[in-house]
């Protein structure tokens, strides 16, 4: 069995979305990125949508003693090019690790994406929208909002192997490309949202048919099926 984040390493390639954890931002501040679900939605909305200013959201809910580790993006969106209902209502969620599911509703009104957005916000926090700041405290089985994360490009994650697996000699092996982006983007997560009072050191990762739980505190990645222990480290950072 290979050990880069278990099958993490393979499966990533079609499992991880790049944009990631760095995709949205909070419901506050500047326009955020397209996320990069719109486009398996509507593709010809998305070469030409932007997101609604200040309608977009990050949400997380993580409990690693429960295994739970999941995401939810929220934007509003506009098509400036269309007139009349040109706003859509977004939204994409999933297992940390995989791409989710999406869903697009509209065009319809501005006010209606916005209450569309608000309303599944508060569906999934317990919270009116506006009134959760990014990395308040979650209410009990509810999402709370992450704040905004920026990922170092020339990052580069290893895993340490001593058990000879797949033949392996005794030492540090690179992670896959879109893995290492991946645990990239916990690392960014958690050093963003460290001041705040949900946990984000220890995170359950979806790959494959495998679940790792990804410790930044003691750099280490474990395999919940085989309870399997590998050291981890980080490269290559600015």
């Amino acid at each position: 069995m290979a050990p880069k984040l278990g099958k993490f390493a393979k499966a990533a390639k079609t499992k991880s979305v790049k944009k990631g954890l760095a995709g949205t931002k909070a419901p506050s501040g500047p326009g955020c990125a397209l996320d990069v679900g719109v486009a398996k939605q509507n593709a010809a909305l998305a070469k030409k949508a932007r997101v609604m200013p200040g309608i977009h959201a990050r949400l997380a809910l993580i409990d690693a003693a429960k295994n739970h580790d999941k995401y939810y993006v929220l934007q509003g969106l506009e098509d400036p090019k269309s007139s009349g209902n040109r706003f859509y209502a977004y939204s994409r969620w999933g297992r940390t690790g995989t791409a989710g599911s999406c869903k697009l509703d509209g065009p319809m009104t501005e006010e209606k994406a916005k209450s569309e957005v608000a309303k599944t916000f508060k569906q999934k926090t317990g919270c009116t929208w506006g009134t959760l700041r990014p990395g308040d405290k979650a209410k009990p089985g509810k999402y709370w909002v992450m704040q905004a994360a920026k990922v170092d490009p020339k990052a580069k994650w290893e895993y340490y192997v001593s058990d000879h697996v797949d033949g392996k000699k005794t030492g540090w092996y690179p992670y896959d490309k879109a893995a290492s982006l991946q645990v990239e983007e916990l690392r960014a997560a958690h050093a963003a949202n460290k001041g705040g009072k949900n946990d984000t050191s220890v995170r359950c990762v979806d790959s494959g048919s495998w679940t790792y739980k990804v410790d930044l505190g003691k750099m280490q990645q474990t395999n919940t099926s085989t309870k399997k222990t590998r050291k981890i480290r980080r490269q290559g950072a600015k």
